[in-house]
């Protein structure tokens, strides 16, 4: 899958956690997964290793984050972030590992 430099291009369809989604075709038996997530009206919780703000801002874990904010795991393990939408368009990459 290829996806564009302009997120606008980017279809999003409506996921079974409440936000919108396109979720990318990694292997999991390799053990990796992503997908490209706008939160829904109620915020969520994302198990990840990384999380990057692409567009709009997020408030991830309580902390309102700006587009082009990277956010990485410590740990090996991936985390637990609560994601919520910001006043403005929040769209993030989400990549997580095991």
């Amino acid at each position: 899958m290829v996806v564009s430099a302009d997120y606008g291009q980017l279809t999003l369809v409506s996921c079974a956690d409440g936000s919108r989604c396109v979720e990318l075709p990694l292997s999991e038996q390799g053990g990796m997964r992503s997908r490209f997530v706008a939160p829904g009206p109620s915020p969520l919780t994302l198990t990840a290793n990384v999380l990057l703000v692409l567009r709009g801002s997020c408030v991830v874990s309580g902390q309102t984050l700006p587009a082009d904010t990277l956010v990485v795991q410590k740990s090996s393990e991936p985390g637990s972030y609560q994601l919520a939408a910001a006043a403005d368009d929040c769209l993030l990459f989400e990549m997580a590992f095991r």
